[in-house]
């Protein structure tokens, strides 16, 4: 690994991260605010890791704007935007929460202080378990839940899941940190009605190629070519499909059936399993 390299990479997301609150505004489309982020990381030389998510409320992960995004941003919400940094094989994650009106800036206030704990805590021979109990402690001591089936994760190269998680509850050690590896450290917290786990909804905006294949559409090859000339295994959005082959019943279907020859991965979009809202932080 090049620690150099990654260390520049790291500087590139924060810069942006440092961008995001100015960007974030009140009645702004999500999908503009996705586009003009994932315009910075263009800017910086980089491609994004993955399709800029923005979490409103109870969604807590895997949703990225539609094609046809109709959503702006309410003064009330918490909104969680996660992006990341992909250049020359090296990716990073990052995550920062949002209330603009500052409802649920106390809950943003903990997961913070809980993202930067977790963080301080990680050396050589640590168990990713007790970081677990850090960020699980943090929580109950403000009266919030973690959420139990989201956690932080190793990064090997460009895969972003490489096998290891870092829990948000403490569980017994199943990994030993060595020195040289990359993680992704990222609680979840959410309300004290709230169920402490996620949930899949009916609804998909985010793809990655899984298997090579053939699909038998010509439409379906054209759209799994440029998948593997441009993202090889890194997530994508299904607007950026559109964007580049149009919005048509044959690029829907095409998506379709790749899905179905186990060609493409789907990412459910994850709310919270009592759907109250849910306050994230994350760092490489």
């Amino acid at each position: 690994m090049d620690k150099k390299a990654l260390f520049e990479l790291g500087r590139d997301t924060q810069e942006i991260k440092e961008q995001i609150p100015s960007i974030v505004e009140e009645g702004k489309n999500l999908l503009k605010i996705a586009e003009e982020i994932e315009e910075l990381i263009l800017e910086k030389d980089a491609l994004p890791a993955f399709p800029v998510n923005i979490g409103i409320n109870e969604v807590a992960a895997h949703y990225t704007p539609s094609y046809k995004e109709e959503r702006v941003i309410k003064s009330s919400d918490l909104v969680k935007i996660d992006f990341g940094l992909y250049r020359d094989g090296l990716l990073t994650d990052t995550a920062i929460s949002l209330s603009l009106d500052g409802s649920h800036k106390e809950i943003i206030g903990a997961v913070e202080r809980a993202l930067k704990k977790a963080v301080d805590s990680i050396k050589p021979g640590k168990g990713n378990g007790d970081i677990g109990g850090i960020v699980e402690e943090i929580a109950k001591q403000n009266n919030y839940k973690p959420i139990s089936n989201l956690t932080g994760h190793k990064i090997e190269g460009e895969i972003l899941h490489a096998g290891v998680n870092i829990p948000n509850t403490k569980t017994n050690n199943t990994h030993f940190f060595k020195e040289g590896e990359v993680y992704a450290v990222e609680p979840f917290f959410t309300y004290k009605e709230g169920s402490g786990y996620v949930k899949e909804k009916n609804e998909v905006e985010i793809f990655s190629l899984l298997l090579p294949g053939k699909p038998r559409f010509r439409e379906a090859r054209r759209i799994l070519q440029f998948v593997r000339e441009r993202y090889s295994y890194r997530p994508f959005a299904e607007r950026w499909i559109k964007k580049k082959f149009g919005d048509s019943f044959i690029v829907n279907a095409s998506l379709k059936q790749m899905l179905k020859e186990h060609i493409l991965k789907a990412y459910p979009v994850l709310v919270e399993g009592n759907e109250k809202p849910v306050a994230q932080a994350e760092h490489t």
